[in-house]
């Protein structure tokens, strides 16, 4: 499986010093914007996800370039998750776990419920951690900022071998050296160990990444 995105909520710090502070998160994202934006969360927001630039560092002081910083709607995307959870396992759009999926995400996944005060949605907690339903919301968020609702249904990804295979060809009947290989990236390459930085980790990660992709 390849990671398309990561978002990070930079708004969990619950008032303790010692856990860091959003510029952390802020100074990670920016190293690593290729793949991660930092996230906040309002309780409402139309639409439900907007981008906008921040310039900071882990001081607080302006950095030299920006980073975009992704606004959630926090209603739109856990009842997204929610209206998922409730639909029928057998239609489009169920919401599916792992068979080794733990009683403690279950529990944290369904810790929350939405009631609405004069006429406001709020999301009231009846446990108290619910870190894998804020992860759900965020990964639901991700695939709206994909366009994943709008695949059509039935659509499933090509493997690398069907994707190689013209249309009106078997590809059952094509084996992985017969293909074409003149479009193939070159590898990622290697900066020299005085020259590391943000290329020899983007090497590092494209490299991790090709191998889990094999299923090596």
């Amino acid at each position: 499986m390849q990671i398309e995105k990561v978002f990070v909520d930079s708004g969990f710090r619950p008032d303790k010093p010692e856990l860091g502070n959003e510029h952390k998160v802020y100074e990670f994202c920016r190293r690593y914007s290729w793949l991660c934006a930092p996230t906040k969360g309002k309780d409402v927001q139309s639409p439900p996800y907007r981008v906008s630039k921040i310039e900071v560092k882990p001081d607080g002081k302006k950095a030299l370039y920006s980073i975009d910083l992704v606004t959630l709607s926090t209603d739109f995307f856990k009842s997204l998750v929610m209206s998922r959870i409730r639909t029928p396992a057998d239609q489009p759009g169920a919401f599916h776990v792992h068979e080794a999926v733990s009683e403690d995400y279950c529990k944290q996944l369904t810790s929350e419920a939405r009631v609405v005060v004069e006429g406001k949605p709020v999301w009231v907690k009846r446990s108290r951690n619910n870190h894998f339903l804020d992860c759900e919301a965020l990964c639901a968020a991700i695939g709206y900022t994909l366009n994943v609702q709008r695949i059509p249904e039935g659509i499933e990804r090509k493997t690398p071998i069907e994707a190689a295979v013209p249309d009106g060809h078997d590809p059952t009947q094509v084996t992985a050296p017969e293909l074409d290989r003149s479009h193939t990236p070159p590898p990622a390459s290697r900066s020299s160990p005085g020259h590391g930085g943000s290329g020899a980790l983007r090497g590092r990660f494209a490299r991790h990444g090709s191998a889990l992709n094999r299923g090596r």
